[in-house]
């Protein structure tokens, strides 16, 4: 700088910039977390929570913005160092029943933006089963063995455009006799156990 008496003072410390125009890449790994996945595995994606936690990876310290069916659910921030993020549907936004394609895109530093990542699809289910079998139990004669077909219960979970499998349970700490049959949890056969 020169002052009006042309005084030129020394020179200022250099300023670095940078220029990015690249953009990152799209986030990967999305993931229904265990937590959230209530289906029969924590890897099946089924779930009847419809504010579910997810998460990903992404380009360190980016904002991540995520879309059901193409429609902004809200954004989070990959951690500065990992780039492990998450995010919980807001119950604002949460998910309907059936299939819902998650995605998720990536803002830099500098402000640019990814590409869309591959979808996860996570199936909503909140509709109970309804048991479709109906009657009693066949009648079983006394000391006749264990192991004897006594029933097979029916049911039904058809929820929009996702069929799910049922899991079978007995009624436990009812004050009855439950504990002398035992069911098969996928094909729903109750059996005698006890003679």
């Amino acid at each position: 700088a020169i002052d009006i008496a042309s005084n030129t003072s020394e020179s200022s410390t250099p300023l670095s910039i940078t220029i990015d125009l690249i953009p990152p890449d799209s986030p990967t790994t999305l993931d229904l977390n265990a937590e959230s996945d209530t289906g029969s595995s924590y890897r099946d994606n089924l779930t009847n929570d419809t504010t579910p936690t997810i998460s990903g990876i992404a380009e360190d310290g980016s904002l991540i913005e995520l879309f059901s069916n193409e429609s902004f659910l809200g954004n989070t921030t990959a951690d500065s160092s990992s780039g492990a993020w998450f995010f919980e549907v807001p119950a604002d936004s949460e998910l309907s029943a059936g299939s819902n394609s998650i995605t998720a895109k990536s803002t830099d530093l500098a402000g640019n933006l990814s590409s869309a990542s591959d979808a996860l699809s996570i199936s909503i289910d909140t509709t109970a089963p309804v048991l479709t079998s109906v009657g009693s139990a066949a009648n079983l004669d006394e000391n006749s063995g264990t192991n004897q077909l006594v029933y097979t219960a029916i049911a039904i979970d058809n929820v929009a455009d996702v069929v799910n499998p049922i899991l079978f349970l007995l009624k436990q700490n009812n004050s009855d006799d439950a504990e002398a049959f035992s069911i098969n949890t996928s094909s729903g056969e109750v059996r005698l156990t006890a003679n």
